[in-house]
């Protein structure tokens, strides 16, 4: 199925249904085993990296068919982060040799900018979309410090928190907003200014284990040991999901906030019932999308439009999952022009119109497509057309 939008003189919008992520089958990539504590992915879900517990960084740039080890020193890293398009990436380790880690070539070389050198937050890292801006949580719970830069790492100023250490740390993509989980009393907060001040949600005081955010940082999600929370109004109200008490240890969400999944363990059955759940309707519902199979995914990281997903095995393996997008194509007329936006896909598409739909007259759009940082949607604009035209999204 294909997303069509006519525009013109009669301007009406056809929109065909999208496949929710459902039926996913996960695959055991090549990655060797290992204690692995973090895992991010590019906008595409084609680059990857993985971080274990006990001193390495893996990436790989197809989905995670091939991997490489990375030319970082050994260190305890507990966090890592990627930009959009994946040449970006940023680890956070602790240790004698931790701190902040930079990447500008997807992992071939890293770094600790000389602006970081004696940082070492050893906690949780998140970059904005456009890499300018990363936030670094200081592992220490007492130091109630946590570190931002505004070049691309280059240098870091320390920032008061009103809450001790930062267990889990997600921001929008322009990293104006937010979402926390920190202090003693296990409480989550947010941010609207970049954590120049902090407001607690209400939320019970749990040992909320991870957060995630939409791009605009209007759809939230959280989870804990017994239970999954959202909110759809930046962290205004949150909702307990309607989901089995399960021992949930990641969540993660799409870039429009439609798509959530959360993964998790049985802690009733030992761990023989490992759920995968999953809404498509920014946490109002929930449904098991499948069994792991004796397996127990503690990390978690999508794509743009949640259809790959990449999850870290608390045995060891990297396991990986991909399920066709049907991405929505919007489309808004302003200033006799036609504004053409999807979130960015997880596999190639191609923008294409038609003057008919009565013919297969199908041709590719040749302008390309402008990567929105604030909300992770490829953008094109094209003039008004003077008659109907349809357009959709057809694979390459």
């Amino acid at each position: 199925m294909k997303t069509l939008l006519s525009s013109g003189l009669a301007f009406c919008v056809f929109l065909m249904a999208t496949c929710p992520v459902c039926a996913q089958t996960w695959t055991q990539t090549s990655a060797p085993f290992g204690a692995w504590d973090s895992v991010a992915s590019s906008a595409d879900g084609n680059n990857l990296i993985v971080a274990t517990f006990l001193h390495t960084i893996y990436t790989s740039t197809n989905s995670g068919i091939t991997w490489m080890s990375n030319t970082v020193p050994p260190a305890v890293w507990n966090s890592v982060a990627s930009s959009p398009d994946g040449f970006l990436l940023v680890a956070s380790g602790s240790g004698a040799v931790g701190g902040v880690y930079v990447s500008t070539n997807g992992g071939a070389t890293w770094a600790i900018p000389p602006g970081a050198n004696g940082l070492l937050p050893g906690g949780q890292i998140v970059v904005s979309a456009n890499g300018d801006i990363m936030f670094a949580a200081n592992a220490a719970v007492t130091d109630n410090l946590f570190f931002i830069s505004t070049n691309a790492g280059a240098t870091w100023t320390s920032k008061s928190i009103p809450f001790g250490a930062i267990a889990a740390l997600a921001s929008s993509a322009d990293a104006k907003k937010l979402v926390a989980v920190g202090g003693a009393d296990s409480l989550i907060f947010t941010s609207t200014n970049s954590g120049d001040t902090w407001v607690s949600n209400n939320v019970p005081s749990e040992p909320w284990s991870s957060v995630a955010t939409s791009a605009d940082g209007k759809t939230l999600a959280a989870v804990w040991q017994g239970c999954i929370y959202t909110s759809t109004n930046y962290g205004g109200a949150w909702s307990p999901a309607n989901v089995p008490f399960f021992h949930w240890n990641s969540v993660v969400s799409s870039a429009d906030g439609t798509k959530l999944v959360a993964v998790g363990y049985n802690r009733f059955t030992g761990g023989s019932d490992e759920p995968i759940y999953v809404s498509t309707n920014s946490g109002a519902t929930w449904t098991s999308n499948a069994s792991l199979g004796g397996l127990s995914f503690a990390y978690l990281a999508s794509s743009a439009d949640g259809n790959k997903l990449v999850a870290a095995d608390q045995g060891g393996a990297i396991y990986t999952s991909f399920t066709i997008p049907e991405p929505q194509l919007n489309l808004v007329p302003t200033n006799g022009n036609l504004a053409l936006s999807w979130i960015v896909p997880s596999t190639n598409f191609v923008l294409q119109q038609n003057p008919d739909l009565t013919t297969e007259n199908w041709t590719d759009v040749t302008n390309e497509p402008v990567l929105n940082l604030t909300n992770l949607q490829d953008e094109v604009k094209l003039p008004l057309p003077a008659s109907n035209c349809f357009y959709r999204l057809a694979t390459q």
